[in-house]
């Protein structure tokens, strides 16, 4: 029985380390920023992040991609909820 429950915990931070990898992809939206400015803001924001949070974030223009990246909020949020269900039996 408690392999069972051990099983279940390692399939979830799987499917949690799987989304990880997606989540770096950042949707950023340039249009106020270079309506004020002649800056790219979408790229600055990125490499702001990046420093300080360490973490490697990419900008995404494509808007194919950028309705991946709203799927992937909701698989990691569907991921969340599994593994507190998986952590409360």
């Amino acid at each position: 029985m408690f392999n069972e429950y051990v099983n279940q915990i390692t399939i979830n931070i799987q499917t949690l380390q799987n989304i990880q990898s997606h989540l770096h992809k950042l949707f950023i939206n340039d249009i106020a920023g270079q309506t004020s400015m002649n800056v790219n803001f979408g790229q600055s924001l990125v490499e702001h992040l990046k420093q300080s949070t360490g973490f490697n974030f990419i900008s995404v223009s494509n808007k194919l991609e950028e309705l991946n990246i709203y799927h992937m909020m909701m698989e990691l949020s569907a991921a969340l909820n599994t593994l507190a269900v998986t952590l409360s039996k």
